[in-house]
């Protein structure tokens, strides 16, 4: 029977397995680079949030790129779901965040640097809530403290050396340590079937914890954007349809993603190039640009 074939081939939804094309997946391996590349940029700048540790972004984005490249090879070859997507995950990132935080404080107290975040969590949130009220008007500013630049380095050239090798040597332990740790766990929650017992929590619970790394994600994209409405407004334009059209698949994702990833940043180039006559540095200066990662 040639329909019943047909709706058990379609599993009842009218829904037919496409022939197997080289450009449709060329087309997919670029939009899943794209997307996976800016989302472990902004990855390592949020393992290493605080301005004094910028230096170590870069270090974390490469971790979050080799991260996601080593799992995107092995489940593309051992899994067992044809669209299986591995990578690095938000939520894992949050915390390594928070260990940043702990482990430079705890380093900085042993080599006797005053750290500026001594103050606690609290402290930082109530920053983040006051440059917020910049952001709707206020008055006033956001003060910042140096540690290990300027006039600080030159008092403690050593020490802060040292900060820095032994925060880069600890957080790379780190994340190995704790992203193999991951990895177990959730192979013995598939391989055991263990995830049964997710039943069992309360969906409240879930919805506060995904609040709460909401909450540190929207915090860590205005720090980013230095609290400056023309930076995260612009960038609220382009994500937000973005999002929409993803959720509600308007237009081809090969076509729409890559065009809304792209398009943007050629005319933010062509701003600063053409319209403006400047260049990168200038951007940077004008806190458009992240300064030069090494």
């Amino acid at each position: 029977d040639k329909h019943g074939q047909g709706h058990t081939h379609g599993h009842g939804h009218g829904h037919v397995e496409k022939p197997k094309s080289i450009l449709n997946a060329c087309a997919s391996a670029v939009v899943n680079f794209l997307l996976m590349f800016g989302l472990c940029c902004a990855y390592g700048m949020i393992m290493f949030n605080d301005d004094w540790n910028r230096q170590h972004r870069a270090l974390g984005v490469k971790m979050t790129l080799m991260t996601a490249m080593l799992m995107g090879l092995l489940l593309s070859y051992t899994s067992e779901i044809a669209v299986a997507i591995g990578g690095t995950d938000l939520n894992p990132v949050v915390f390594l965040g928070g260990f940043a935080e702990t482990i430079s404080a705890d380093i900085a107290g042993q080599l006797s640097l005053v750290y500026p975040q001594a103050a606690g969590r609290r402290l930082s949130d109530e920053r983040f809530l006051h440059a917020m009220s910049r952001c709707l008007g206020a008055t006033g500013t956001v003060t910042s403290t140096d540690f290990c630049e300027g006039q600080h380095y030159d008092d403690n050239p050593s020490h802060c050396d040292e900060y820095h090798e032994q925060l880069r040597a600890t957080m790379i332990f780190t994340v190995t340590v704790s992203s193999a740790a991951l990895g177990l766990i959730f192979f013995c929650l598939g391989r055991f079937k263990w995830t049964r017992y997710v039943s069992y929590v309360p969906t409240s619970i879930m919805e506060a914890f995904l609040s709460c790394v909401g909450y540190k994600v929207f915090k860590y994209a205005l720090k980013f954007c230095k609290y400056d409405p023309k930076q995260f407004i612009p960038a609220a334009c382009i994500g937000v349809p973005l999002y929409f059209m993803k959720a509600m698949h308007i237009g081809n994702p090969a076509v729409v993603i890559p065009l809304m990833l792209l398009l943007p940043l050629g005319v933010f180039y062509f701003y600063i190039f053409v319209v403006s006559g400047s260049d990168l540095d200038y951007a940077r200066k004008d806190k458009l640009m992240f300064p030069a990662m090494e």
